[in-house]
C-alpha cells in the first residue's frame, strides 16, 4: 500500500508502506515532467490508478506507471482549468474529475477538456460560485460542495444544482471547509 502526503512546502511525500520506503515528488525547474509547485493543497487517486495533485500553481496528473507528470494550468481560452489554486477533486460515476477552486469549479473530462462552472443555477436565479473547499460524491452519485454559505448538490437525476445553506447558530463566523458522505449516505460538513 501506498501513502500520498502533501506537504506545505516540499512537494509529496510518497511512502511505501510494505517496503517502508519513502521517496520525495518536488518541483524541479530543470524537469519539465517534474511537479508544478511543492505548495501541495490536495491529492486524490482515480479508478484507474492515476494520482491528481492540486498545488498552488495548477493540476498536476501524475502516471506512477510511468513516473511522470502531465501540468493543466488556467490559460486564456475557454476549454482550460478554471484557476490555478485548487481545493479537492472528486470523481463522478462517469469517470469525469470534478475540481473545486477558489474562482468556481472545473469538470475535467477523460480527453483533458474541461467545463467550467463560475456561475450555477439554483431554481431560477444565477449565482456565483466561487470560493468552493470540497467535493465528495454520494451513494446515488450526486456531487456535493462545500462553501462558505453551505452545501451544493448537483443532482444528476434533474442535472440541477440544490442549496442548503449553512445554520450557524453556536458557530458565528464559521466557514465550510470540508465534506463527508458515510456509509450510510449521510452529508457531513466540516468547519473552522
Amino acid at each position: 500500500q501506498v501513502c500520498w502526503i502533501g506537504s506545505k512546502g516540499e512537494g509529496v511525500v510518497v511512502y511505501d508502506t510494505e517496503q517502508q520506503k519513502r521517496y520525495h515528488l518536488r518541483y524541479n525547474k530543470n524537469n519539465p515532467q517534474s511537479i508544478s509547485n511543492n505548495s501541495i493543497k490536495t491529492i486524490y487517486r482515480d479508478r484507474t490508478g492515476v494520482v491528481l495533485i492540486g498545488t498552488g500553481d495548477g493540476l498536476n496528473k501524475f502516471n506512477p506507471y510511468k513516473n511522470l507528470f502531465v501540468h493543466y494550468q488556467q490559460e486564456e481560452r475557454e476549454n482550460s482549468l478554471i484557476s490555478n489554486v485548487l481545493t479537492g477533486f472528486c470523481e463522478d460515476n462517469k469517470g469525469n474529475i470534478w475540481i473545486s477552486t477558489f474562482q468556481g469549479v472545473s469538470k475535467m473530462d477523460k480527453h483533458g477538456v474541461f467545463q467550467n462552472y463560475g456561475k450555477v443555477k439554483i431554481k431560477d436565479k444565477t449565482i456565483s460560485f466561487q470560493n468552493i473547499r470540497d467535493i465528495s460524491k454520494d451513494r446515488n452519485g450526486n456531487l456535493w460542495f462545500s462553501r462558505k454559505d453551505g452545501l451544493y448538490q448537483l443532482d444528476f437525476k434533474d442535472n440541477q444544482f440544490h442549496f442548503y445553506p449553512l445554520i450557524y447558530q453556536d458557530y458565528t463566523g464559521a466557514d465550510l471547509l470540508s465534506t463527508f458522505v458515510d456509509n450510510r449516505n449521510h452529508v457531513w460538513a466540516g468547519t473552522y
